[in-house]
């Protein structure tokens, strides 16, 4: 290979791995308990008036919200905004946030968990596997949520 292709490759290369990595991380961002956070609390208003949209609706159809999956689980009594999942088959994580209709606990899907107290939040892990979930109260019924598979 001549050395000005050599170069023009190894420069399209770092490029295109340097664009990963700043994607990579905002994604990532995107999923961290801070960001997760913050973004309810600053986005309260709208939050409260979407899951009062929702609630009149009872519809438990998927829809989108601002890049969120959100999904009203009527049985468990909980309306789930998810974020893409991180990771590869066996290995994803999941992280969101959801409204507790009863300002309680739930898990992740609206399935029923156990959830052992895990200062600040609540913790459940899985006997006789690796699924892990961890949850955490972010303002009245809003709650953090992390699910390992």
């Amino acid at each position: 290979m001549k050395p000005k292709r050599l170069w023009s490759v190894t420069l399209s290369t770092v490029c295109i791995l340097i664009a990963a990595l700043f994607f990579c991380s905002v994604i990532s961002h995107r999923h961290s308990k801070d960001y997760i956070f913050d973004y309810v609390h600053s986005n309260y208003s709208e939050l409260e008036q979407l899951v009062e949209s929702i609630l009149q609706s009872e519809d438990q159809t998927p829809m989108s919200f601002d890049a969120w999956s959100v999904r009203l689980y009527k049985d468990a009594s909980m309306i789930q905004f998810e974020g893409s999942p991180r990771g590869f088959g066996p290995s994803c994580i999941y992280t969101g946030f959801y409204y507790s209709i009863d300002g309680m606990p739930k898990g992740f899907d609206g399935a029923k968990v156990v959830y052992s107290p895990d200062s600040p939040g609540w913790h459940w892990e899985e006997d006789t596997g690796d699924n892990y979930a961890y949850t955490e109260k972010i303002i009245e019924k809003w709650y953090f949520f992390e699910m390992r598979f």
